[in-house]
């Protein structure tokens, strides 16, 4: 595969600093990820793997520095390109009392799509095995792992341009996830940033970004995984 040096930049973060009270997590750290690259993100529990995801997606926003760039071009914060960016947190974020075509129907008026993204929506469920009947059940009654499908299916239907998925394989039956994975690997028109801990056959990397512990700080270290 390609690695970074082949390709243009989609998101340049430079000279990141975060931390929590008086521990810093991240002191001058750089991340690039590729146009059309797919990254895995590693490093033991609690070195800020899911806390660089919110950075990148604008989750958190306060008490952070850095400077960025996207396709090249300075912008002033990661607000201004959150709109290009969907992200998957490790449990699904569904509105229970509701239905999940309404939940659906829901993040189709907040991000201001059209009818084909519940169409999409709806696609990538039934290929992970969604039983159709299931659509007009309350979250709250569905099973964890078909309220991952459905949640994940939201995110990745959503048009963008760079998918931050935190442990997306979780919970998901073998199957599923070796759709996502086969989904993934063979879209060379997005980006990817993954976390997860699981060798999932079938997804190929460019490249692995450790977060690696540099005398207390965390720092980000490019690791190529592939040629």
């Amino acid at each position: 595969m390609n690695t970074l040096n082949s390709r243009k930049a989609l998101l340049s973060l430079n000279d990141l600093n975060f931390g929590y009270g008086k521990e810093s997590l991240f002191v001058n750290a750089d991340i690039e990820i590729g146009e059309g690259e797919t990254v895995r993100l590693t490093g033991a529990n609690g070195t800020g793997k899911t806390t660089l995801l919110k950075i990148l997606s604008g989750v958190i926003d306060r008490g952070v520095q850095y400077r960025v760039q996207w396709r090249g071009q300075s912008v002033k914060s990661v607000d201004e390109i959150r709109q290009r960016i969907s992200f998957a947190v490790d449990t699904p974020q569904l509105f229970e009392e509701l239905s999940c075509k309404e939940n659906i129907e829901v993040m189709q008026l907040l991000w201001e799509l059209d009818t084909s993204y519940f169409d999409a929506v709806v696609d990538l469920c039934a290929n992970m095995g969604m039983d159709e009947t299931l659509f007009e059940r309350p979250v709250k009654s569905c099973s964890l792992g078909t309220q991952h499908k459905l949640f994940l299916a939201m995110v990745l239907a959503r048009p963008a341009d760079l998918y931050l998925l935190d442990e997306p394989f979780n919970t998901l039956d073998q199957s599923s996830r070796g759709f996502i994975a086969r989904r993934i690997t063979n879209d060379p028109n997005h980006s990817y940033l993954i976390v997860s801990h699981l060798a999932q056959p079938g997804l190929e990397f460019n490249r692995t970004l450790n977060i690696l512990d540099i005398a207390g700080p965390r720092q980000i270290s490019h690791v190529r995984s592939y040629e």
